[in-house]
This record gives structure tokens, sequence and C-alpha cells, in this order.
């Protein structure tokens, strides 16, 4: 066969435990891979796309049928040889030709597209952390659980030497939740350990208030999400009259336009913005909303969203290729009993690329 091809695998990832969160337990991800390969060319890219349950745009029971749909349509439209095209051309390409209500389908098709160019080797944005002579600062994440077991988990942070320490947080067990995070404020020192908390939208607006003003007595750095996602004249009012910063994250799935964008960090004013490829449309759609977030002196920090390494690879490799300066969210490359072996190699709050350890991809994903 001549010209552009793909294929899409499916690859269920299976938690190596119950993940809880404010939007229920994950026990498994749904996840596919996408491989993109020209005639011309001996070697194929390869992307990852998949969906959180209740989170992503993408929640359809035949999301499968769907991204065939899609690519077939995408690559019907590519010039040859395209995969010469500027980066930028190839952007447009996939936000003229995949729907906007498909983020992680794009970024599939974005990465996959860049690896193809690159030489399919999986190093798709160069940088210093492709020799691993550099490293990217990661928080650790505690999940909902018991007190003990969170206990377990932040003890176990601490010895590995995280500095930054993000812990969920919901509204059916604030009270343990709160009593937990003071625990964690009596034996460690704000100077020396930075707390977040990520509330999903748990709360109510009068809720959110009352949490916010106990979370400052804490000195906690910052709230993500405390209201549902939508309540824009809401979430101004938490992040325009409270102490307490608060960083968008759901709020800004869906707002795909620079006019919507530049019009919601306007209205809301935030301090922080939590930005995940994968549900905001790719690396691509990162980078529009660091470089308007930058101009208006909000912070930001990049997140995976519970990807495999596969996706968590070209995430981390564009981390690396900005101007990060504080903890980002990548630490999720070690949840699964299934996961794809590959080159990230954490030392303590440290993620390092190894470039001896490629990604693992044989046997489950080729194109023989």
């Amino acid at each position: 066969m001549q010209g552009w091809q793909y294929r899409i695998i499916k690859h269920p990832l299976q938690f190596s435990f119950v993940a809880n969160t404010s939007r229920g337990p994950l026990t498994e991800r749904p996840t596919w891979f996408l491989l993109l390969k020209h005639s011309e060319l001996d070697n194929f890219g390869i992307g990852e796309f998949g969906i959180i349950k209740g989170l992503s745009p993408e929640d359809h029971e035949d999301l499968e049928a769907i991204a065939h749909q899609q690519i077939s349509k995408w690559i019907s439209f590519l010039p040859e040889p395209s995969f010469a095209l500027h980066e930028q051309d190839r952007i447009y390409h996939i936000r003229q030709h995949i729907d906007a209500n498909l983020p992680s389908l794009q970024f599939a098709a974005e990465t996959a597209w860049q690896d193809l160019v690159l030489g399919g080797v999986q190093q798709i944005y160069p940088s210093s952390f492709l020799d691993g002579s550099s490293s990217i600062t990661i928080n650790g994440l505690i999940w909902m659980d018991g007190i003990p077991e969170m206990t377990r988990q932040l003890e176990e942070k601490l010895v590995r030497g995280f500095k930054t320490i993000k812990v969920k947080i919901s509204d059916a067990n604030w009270d343990q939740e709160f009593d937990f995070l003071k625990k964690i404020r009596r034996i460690t020192d704000s100077n020396r350990i930075t707390l977040r908390v990520d509330a999903n939208g748990a709360f109510s607006l009068k809720r959110a208030r009352e949490i916010m003003t106990e979370l400052h007595g804490l000195k906690i750095h910052s709230i993500e999400q405390p209201i549902k996602a939508g309540k824009i004249d809401q979430m101004a009012s938490l992040c325009k009259n409270h102490e307490m910063p608060v960083a968008l994250d759901e709020e800004l799935i869906g707002v795909t336009t620079a006019e919507a964008q530049e019009a919601l960090l306007d209205t809301i004013c935030p301090q922080y913005l939590v930005l995940k490829p994968s549900l905001l449309g790719g690396i691509s759609a990162c980078r529009t909303w660091i470089k308007l977030a930058e101009k208006r002196n909000i912070g930001w920090w990049v997140t995976s969203a519970l990807e495999s390494n596969v996706g968590l690879n070209a995430i981390a490799q564009f981390v690396a290729t900005t101007k990060a300066t504080i903890p980002q969210g990548l630490g999720t490359g070690q949840l699964y009993t299934n996961n794809i072996a590959g080159p990230l190699a954490l030392d303590g709050e440290n993620l390092y690329y190894k470039p001896n350890n490629p990604l693992a991809l044989d046997p489950l994903v080729n194109w023989s």
C-alpha cells in the first residue's frame, strides 16, 4: 500500500491499586495507541489516546470506531510527502480534520506525526533532557484512602525526597482529609515541604470558601478546581476574593478558541493553570495556554492524565523544552501492572530520561 497508513491498538491500562478520586474509584483506564506510517519511510510514529471516565470529552463507548473514522479522514487530506511539513503546518492539518471534542486523539495524532518525522524512535522534542543531563522536578501524589494508607503514601514520598506533595480531597471525607493535612503540617515545615490539594470540582461555592479558609491557615500552595467547571462567575469570585491561590484544571477542558481562552483567563484571573495535553488538545494547545498565562503573570504546571509511559514520555519531553519553574505533575508512570517499560526514571523528586532504555513497544506494538 502506498501513501499514508495507520493502525489503532487497544491497550486498557490496569491500575495496581484502586485509585480513589472525588469522581469515584478507578481500576482501569481505557487506552489506545495510534501508529502512523508513510510508505516512503521504514519507521512508524506512535501516539496515545484514552479516556478518564466522567472527565474526558471523548468518554464514548464507541470511541475506537470514532477514532478510525477521524484518522481515516485526516490522513486522506494529507499532502505528499507531508512528513516534511513544518510543525505548525502539521498542527493546522490536525485541527482542521480531527474534531476539537476529541482532544486526546488530537494529542495522539500530533505526537505520532512528530515521532514519525524525527525517525520513529520516540525522541520527539529535543533538549538536554534526552541525553540524561537534565531532569524535571515533579510533585508526589497522595491518593484518597484511609488515614493509615495516606500516611504510608506520605512517608514513602518524604523518604524518597519529594518536596512538593499533592493531596486529593473531597467533600465526603473532608474532616478526615483535613486532619491528614494538619498532620502533614505538624511534621513538615512549610518552607521545606510545599502542599497542593486537588478537589476535582468537589465543593459548592459556599463550602469552597469555608474549606479554602481552613487550608490557608495550613499554608497550602494552591487548590485545584475547588468547584465544578463552568461556573465562571463563581470561580472568578473565589480567585479574586480569597487569599488561597486557585489553579484551574477541568475549567480549561473544551475551551479551544483563542478568544474563549483569553476571555476565560481575563474573567476568572486564576493564580495557576494545570495543563493536561490529552484533555486540552495536545502539546500545541498547552503551548497556547502557557503563552496566554505568562502574558498575564499566571503560573502553570503540566500534569499527565493517567497516560501510559508512551504518552507520559511525550509530555515529559515537551515539558523539558519549556521554562517550567515549579514542580510538574508527571509521576503517574508507576500506576499500572501492564504499563509499557520505557526511558523515564525517578530519582527522588527528579524525573530523568534514560536514553539506553527505549520504550519496549514490541511485541504489543509493531507494524508487522
